[in-house]
């Protein structure tokens, strides 16, 4: 009987044991997830806010804890098309908090299947890369890209911008450039959710910019390959009739959104122009105030630019003698059908140059030299900008229709110092931004997206750009689709004070200037620069 009660009490002292071990691990497990604090929160979250459908709300508020700590989970990588049909890359990265992506266009560049390299390949794979789209497809190298992004990303939040793109810029060698970008601004959209801003306050974080000193830049439009948003879009269907009246071809769209008429040279193209100006102002004299939008500015400003992509007609550079610079050739009849060529030196276009600034009112050129003939952009910036006393002409339009006419002006955008600006983009490319502020070849420069692997070293480049004292204008890429939010917010949010988007006949560029006109119409949205002070 003894034996009996004996093993009766060591069979239950074996479950309290039990109970106790199964309780510390219960214990064990609630406290190393929390689970007990997260619970109380959502519970007097619940009862402060008493939500008709309790449940509901419980669910939801578990979800964004479940998800609001979980990172990267997948990198997707895939080969699109871009808006002008050329085979592109789209990153789609998959976080806790939703997927985010980001497109880069064909534009920027990247290593193709072509260029994609395995050590296990065989002829008939070379022979289908090449097929594919002339050999610019993106098949394998974004599949191998989605196999390294995924490795290298898994698990790490999109908080620190800077620390990813430092993974990135390691891997542009091997993924390409195209590639890079597109995960950085992934990223970029990603780390505004995760940092619960907004993406062009996110951006000011990056850069170091204080809320105060963001603006709403002015836009450039490309009318021909345009103030505000409305006065371009008059000027565009004004130009456009002029343009209607030549015939077939003359109002072809171009890649980037402006016309491409069949001029064969400037003076023509500028009657066009000047004779759609004067249709604007008529129709803003004619008609009263309600015609503009309260928000623009007055008095409403048209100033004309020209990209002359010099590099592109640049015929040959040669060195006349160990003392002397290179001596560069220009064909400036490279693209008239039957010319046999008309040739210009340096000086000659220089001196062409000139005389288009003063006959047409420039108030830019972009790459109006070749980017190895630093010495004339140099010529050209110090007999325009660093004269005691410049006239710029501008075409002023008040508000009461008045025309104000060609004015004497201290400086362009508030800037004293700039009666034309010139602005560099191949010739920053290939000499950098230290060498062109050194040799003083341009007071402006061009920066595109593109021509960087990741946000962060554009932010970078901006930053270097003004602590050198030149000026940033923002642009684009044609054909690239998708861009809208995070361009906006690159402008606004590091403070640049002009944008170049595209013409507003192409919709990748309508949707960009649509999102800067939405971000203007906000609360809080920051000052219009105006034309007193977009060279910030």
């Amino acid at each position: 009987m003894m034996n009996q009660m004996h093993e009766v009490h060591e069979g239950s002292s074996d479950k309290e044991e039990e109970k106790h071990q199964e309780r510390d691990l219960v214990e064990a497990y609630v406290a190393e997830h929390a689970l007990e604090s997260t619970l109380n929160d959502v519970i007097n979250q619940m009862i402060i806010t008493r939500p008709k459908d309790p449940i509901l709300m419980l669910s939801s508020l578990l979800y964004e804890r479940a998800t609001s700590k979980r990172g990267i989970t997948f990198v997707q990588v895939n080969e699109v098309m871009d808006a002008v049909g050329k085979p592109s890359i789209l990153v789609r990265l998959h976080t806790g908090k939703g997927v985010f992506k980001g497109c880069c266009s064909a534009e920027a560049g990247g290593i193709t299947d072509c260029e994609y390299h395995t050590d296990i390949q065989d002829d008939s794979d070379i022979s289908i890369s090449k097929m594919r789209y002339n050999g610019r497809g993106y098949v394998k190298i974004a599949a191998s890209a989605q196999k390294t992004l995924t490795e290298k990303l898994m698990g790490k939040e999109p908080t620190d911008q800077n620390a990813l793109d430092k993974i990135l810029q390691d891997l542009e060698t091997t993924l390409g450039r195209n590639v890079c970008l597109a995960t950085s601004l992934a990223l970029c959209r990603a780390g505004a959710k995760y940092a619960d801003l907004s993406l062009c306050d996110f951006v000011s974080r990056l850069q170091e910019l204080l809320p105060e000193n963001q603006c709403l830049p002015m836009p450039i439009f490309s009318v021909v390959n345009g103030g505000a948003l409305q006065i371009a879009f008059e000027f565009h269907e004004a130009l456009k009739a002029h343009f209607d009246i030549h015939g077939v071809g003359f109002t072809n769209h171009g890649a980037f959104g402006g016309l491409t008429p069949q001029f064969q040279s400037l003076h023509d193209l500028f009657v066009m122009i000047h004779a759609a100006v004067d249709d604007v102002r008529i129709r803003f004299k004619d008609l009263n105030e309600h015609t503009i939008s309260s928000l623009s500015v007055s008095p409403l400003r048209i100033d004309f630019g020209v990209d002359f992509a010099a590099s592109e007609f640049a015929a040959s550079a040669t060195t006349q003698n160990p003392a002397s610079s290179e001596s560069f050739t220009y064909n400036t009849d490279r693209w008239v059908p039957g010319s046999s060529g008309n040739f210009k030196s340096s000086e000659e276009l220089l001196d062409i140059i000139r005389d288009n600034i003063k006959e047409f009112q420039l108030a830019m050129v972009v790459d109006p030299f070749d980017a190895g003939d630093v010495k004339s952009f140099t010529t050209l910036h110090s007999t325009l900008n660093d004269a005691e006393r410049t006239t710029v002409a501008s075409e002023n339009i008040g508000i009461d229709g008045v025309v104000d006419g060609v004015n004497e002006v201290a400086g362009l955008g508030g800037d004293a110092r700039c009666c034309l600006q010139i602005v560099g983009r191949a010739v920053v490319e290939r000499h950098g931004l230290t060498a062109t502020s050194d040799e003083r070849a341009c007071n402006t420069v061009l920066f595109v997206p593109h021509q960087f692997p990741t946000v962060s070293q554009l932010l970078q480049a901006i930053t270097t750009a003004h602590n050198l004292g030149l000026v940033v204008i923002l642009g684009a890429s044609a054909g690239q689709f998708g861009d809208a939010d995070v361009l906006v917010a690159l402008a606004i949010g590091a403070g640049i004070g002009q944008v170049k988007f595209g013409g507003v006949l192409g919709a990748e560029s309508q949707d960009r200037y649509q999102k800067l006109l939405i971000e203007s119409l906000e609360p809080e949205a920051p000052p219009y620069v105006g034309a007193a002070a977009y060279r910030r």
